[in-house]
């Protein structure tokens, strides 16, 4: 399993296809507790018997209930419609011929093929919900440009109206001959991360000439399922672990800032990155799979230490997306399936950071196993306990990878690096995984953090990683920072893929 990438959404997909295949209650931690196959096999030999339950396609309706993330997603846009956080957008760079035509044309099937492309969202009787439309037209554009990449996207971006389809649009700039620019901006209520890929390659099929299998299952089927299971108590035992984890007084992380809270519905975003080079990213890697760990559970391990070492608090909260596709029917429709887990771990300053490692394992697995339950949700069940709203967490990791088409088409098909101009949270980490090279990226908001100081924790969290590699046994208390660590890492910062 650690070989081939060790990846929680891999364990997710194979979780809920070995359990409908199989008939049986297979759980995720298998993956990571008997990372062979004799082992796994072994081990079903004694699990209990389950049948996973079959998604059905709903009835055609004019209007369809929204799921309880795009209820989550419509909410924010309504407090801030200019707001241009959760646009999703990025770049690509095309080597080799395109056929405009072609193109547009593969982009019309697309939309047609995939019924999320063409839902648009409009309030009836007093609720909000969605509407497959039947002949939306495209948003394709093309120009001649030698401009940045990031110039040209930024200036592409802007507010999506959700009552007006489509809610994607796309550009193709050619900079030279063979050489092209492909720009998208999709608002997030119809799409996530995960979707990205599924898109890429049924476009880039389609441009192909290719036929592809008929879709037997589209978004409004699989959010109709999940509203069922969350109102007919399949997931209360997911929603009490979620309530019984954040028991007692909620920790309220007290970032350190350079500059006042200035309290606004728009952040002003910066972005600091860190590429490490293949050596150590190898050694990374192969770290994670002597210890039985996904690369997540340990680069997470190492922001919690540094959040503690930074902030001094140990009682600590990090928000983290997960992919929410548990069943095996999901795999392949796009839309908006992540939902946000709320990672609380106490770090004990006496413990090992190995110590720590192996909590944060278990934290890790029992969040992914009850990855279900809504966050929107939980943060509700929260106010009302406490009589107030509740913000969970004001700081996000995750972990991203990357994706391209080569191969697929006569054509390369390269993501490369965009950061939008907004940014969700005061401060994101991300850690993007691409072929054989990590780096380590900060998303911070402008108007409250200086960028030496983002610069400064990147630097930190790569001491405390490097602990983490060479001297795992020492405890937390005892890991002291400041010393320079860039010479672990690749000095040229340009040379680093997009990632979704």
């Amino acid at each position: 399993f650690f070989d081939l990438g060790g990846h929680s959404l891999n364990a997710t997909i194979l979780t809920s296809r070995i359990s409908k295949l199989y008939e049986v209650n297979f759980r995720l931690e298998s993956f990571i507790k008997e990372p062979y196959i004799a082992g796994i096999a072994k081990k079903m030999e004694h699990l209990d018997r389950g049948v996973v339950s079959e998604i059905r396609p709903v009835k055609s309706l004019e209007r369809y209930p929204l799921s309880a993330a795009q209820r989550r997603m419509l909410f924010i846009h309504q407090q801030s419609p200019e707001d241009i956080s959760y646009n999703m957008s990025g770049v690509f760079q095309i080597k080799g011929h395109v056929d405009l035509q072609r193109l547009e044309q593969a982009l019309t099937l697309l939309t047609d093929r995939h019924e999320i492309l063409r839902t648009s969202f409009h309030l009836h009787e007093g609720e909000y919900t969605q509407v497959v439309q039947s002949n939306p037209e495209i948003h394709f554009a093309f120009l001649k440009s030698n401009d940045q990449p990031s110039e040209l996207i930024r200036s592409y971006i802007r507010p999506f109206d959700l009552g007006r389809t489509p809610l994607f649009r796309t550009l193709i700039v050619e900079q030279s001959e063979n050489k092209y620019l492909f720009l998208f901006d999709m608002h997030h209520i119809i799409g996530d991360g995960f979707s990205m890929p599924i898109l890429v390659e049924d476009l880039l099929r389609l441009y192909n000439g290719e036929s592809l299998a008929p879709i037997q299952l589209h978004y409004k089927d699989i959010a109709a399922w999940q509203e069922d299971r969350l109102t007919s108590g399949t997931l209360s035992d997911q929603e009490n672990y979620w309530i019984k984890n954040m028991q007692g007084q909620l920790p309220e992380l007290h970032l350190p800032v350079d500059y006042p809270d200035q309290n606004k519905h728009q952040t002003s975003g910066g972005t600091e990155r860190l590429k490490l080079d293949s050596m150590l990213s190898s050694e990374i890697k192969e770290f994670c799979k002597n210890e039985n760990v996904t690369l997540f559970m340990s680069m997470m391990t190492t922001y919690y230490v540094l959040l503690y070492k930074w902030i001094g608090q140990r009682d600590l909260i990090i928000g983290t997306p997960i992919a929410g596709r548990t069943h095996p029917d999901m795999g392949k429709v796009p839309g908006l399936f992540v939902n946000t887990l709320a990672m609380r771990l106490s770090v004990q300053p006496k413990q090992t950071i190995k110590q720590l490692l192996t909590e944060v394992r278990e934290l890790c697995l029992n969040a992914y196993q009850n990855q279900d339950y809504p966050f929107d949700r939980l943060v509700d069940r929260l106010s009302e306990v406490h009589q107030k709203k509740v913000q969970l967490f004001q700081t996000m990791f995750q972990l991203e990878t990357s994706f391209g088409g080569k191969g697929v088409t006569d054509f390369e098909v390269t993501p490369i690096p965009f950061d939008g101009a907004s940014s969700k949270f005061k401060l994101t980490f991300s850690v993007e995984d691409y072929q054989d090279t990590l780096s380590l990226r900060i998303k911070y908001d402008r108007d409250v953090f200086k960028s030496s100081t983002i610069r400064r924790l990147l630097d930190q969290y790569l001491e405390i990683l490097t602990v983490l590699l060479k001297d795992s046994d020492l405890s937390i208390e005892d890991i002291s920072l400041g010393h320079a660590a860039h010479e672990l890492a690749v000095s040229n910062m340009e040379d680093i893929d997009f990632v979704f």
